[in-house]
């Protein structure tokens, strides 16, 4: 078989196999889509779609360690992923095995051809596999630290909103008032834990509320805001402690978009790199035919 078919073969075995399994999940045809979309504002992903009817079995018959269960349904809980942890882990091995399929085609093709390429190109295939694999299971890594960063950058605008309400109110400052208010232009994740917050206080004891909202965000500045909104809601002066509070927040921020802005520069880096390499091995193969031409010319000549 010829170098150029192996990519081909690979190719049309791909897109057969990608056309049967929409056909088995019944999936929409991208005008479909599109109307659905453009009518409530939303789509089901593909991949989710592809994966979730196996999935769904997968995760009755399989077994999780109760430890490894509890945390990961822990992250799950942070990362705001409805799903239980078997259906993630199932989800995650149903995700490496499509990876996989080619990777099983190409190493039935080079076992029945004898060709080294085939081989070689599922070896690599079967490494793309682990990659899903490993990109699925830290999908709740990279939500929980995404919610973690947008909930640590509103916190200056929280700590601001609560010193100004509590300046307009100064002769009896509410906290469950002030929260309440700024909830209403809160960002979704604080959004979120401001709504679990004034239930427990509605509900509770509005210190231990408190001192739960302090340990959901665990962070130092959201630990040195709790303590303040404790010690208001006992009567205690706390507008100087605020006012410090403030200022150091206000120049953690400053500092974070600092940092970010430095950053910008580097993330354009690989692609720069990228360009320069290409360019370079571009010149070389274009120096290097000249050169090849020009001694073969003077060796017939």
């Amino acid at each position: 078989m010829e170098f150029w078919m192996i990519p081909a073969v690979a190719l049309l075995a791909a897109s057969g196999l990608y056309f049967l399994l929409c056909a088995w999940a019944h999936l929409p045809s991208a005008r479909a889509v599109r109307v659905l979309a453009a009518l409530d504002g939303g789509r089901t992903a593909l991949s989710e779609a592809l994966a979730a009817p196996l999935a769904r079995p997968l995760s009755c018959i399989l077994p999780l360690e109760a430890t490894y269960k509890r945390q990961l349904a822990k992250r799950l809980e942070f990362a705001n992923m409805d799903c239980t942890s078997e259906y993630y882990v199932a989800f995650a091995i149903v995700m490496a095995l499509f990876a996989a399929v080619p990777a099983i085609l190409l190493f039935v093709a080079a076992t029945l051809f004898g060709n080294l390429f085939f081989a070689l190109f599922g070896f690599v295939f079967f490494l793309l596999a682990i990659v899903v694999f490993r990109l699925e299971m830290s999908r709740t890594g990279r939500s929980a630290k995404a919610y973690r960063a947008e909930l640590a950058d509103e916190l200056p605008k929280l700590t601001d909103a609560v010193h100004r309400g509590l300046d307009a109110e100064a002769g009896n400052p509410d906290v469950y008032y002030v929260l309440d208010r700024y909830r209403h232009v809160a960002g979704p994740a604080m959004r979120k834990e401001l709504d679990v917050l004034l239930a427990d206080m509605a509900t509770g004891d509005r210190e231990v509320a408190l001192n739960r909202f302090e340990s959901r965000l665990s962070s130092e500045h959201a630990s040195a805001l709790c303590r303040a909104l404790v010690g208001i809601d006992k009567g205690e002066d706390m507008q100087v402690y605020l006012d410090g509070l403030d200022v150091q927040l206000r120049e953690w921020e400053w500092n974070r978009l600092k940092a970010e802005a430095a950053k910008r520069p580097d993330e354009l880096r690989p692609a720069s790199l990228a360009m320069l390499g290409s360019m370079l091995v571009l010149y070389a193969i274009l120096f290097g035919t000249m050169i090849w031409n020009s001694v073969q010319v003077f060796f017939l000549s």
